[in-house]
């Protein structure tokens, strides 16, 4: 679907506050394949993303007379839904939360036959090992804003920390892991 404006997005959440479902359907279409991805980013699991992403829609549906429109996107708002829900399935030990897999994705496939699919997933296997030396905010904040490419902003309103917080663990998590890269041997 196409983007659409702050303004339009938040002329579809007052209709939404009177009771129209056409507008409804039409942000939750603007929005769901974003929560699908960030939902399925964390837990790995197209069954659990899909049903976390469908209770993350439930719960902003059902607290949609509280919502307060701001000049932030909704999806904000329902990212932050989505990662409690998360967070509240890894307490009660119901998701695995998997880490930062999808860093990987950048390292470029060699395709040089099998010498070079063996370092390339020795590569992997290296910076794998640097990020989990990262702790879960560093981990949190690299993803949101490095792989995922959230807003400061948006990445201080899911963390619930403030934006200038938000700059500070970034850099130090990205001079943490070059420091951890640096040591391996990868950079």
């Amino acid at each position: 679907m196409q983007e659409i404006s702050l303004a339009e997005e938040q002329s579809l959440l007052k209709k939404v506050k009177k009771g129209n479902k056409a507008a409804l359907e039409t942000l939750c279409s603007y929005t769901w394949q974003d929560i699908y991805k960030f939902v399925f980013f964390k837990t790995k699991d197209t069954h659990l993303a899909e049903e976390i992403t469908q209770d993350t829609y439930c719960r902003a549906v059902s607290s949609m007379a509280r919502y307060t429109i701001r000049d932030t996107r909704f999806k904000s708002y329902l990212m932050t839904i989505a990662n409690n829900l998360i967070i509240d399935g890894y307490r009660k030990k119901k998701i695995t939360v998997m880490g930062h897999e999808e860093v990987l994705k950048y390292i470029p496939d060699l395709k040089k036959g099998p010498e070079a699919f063996y370092m390339l997933e020795e590569k992997k296997q290296e910076i794998r090992h640097c990020l989990q030396q990262l702790s879960d905010e560093q981990q949190q904040i690299i993803s949101y804003r490095l792989l995922e490419g959230y807003s400061v902003r948006e990445t201080s309103q899911m963390m619930g920390k403030s934006e200038s917080a938000v700059r500070t663990a970034q850099h130090r998590a990205v001079v943490q892991l070059k420091e951890l890269m640096r040591k391996e041997g990868i950079v």
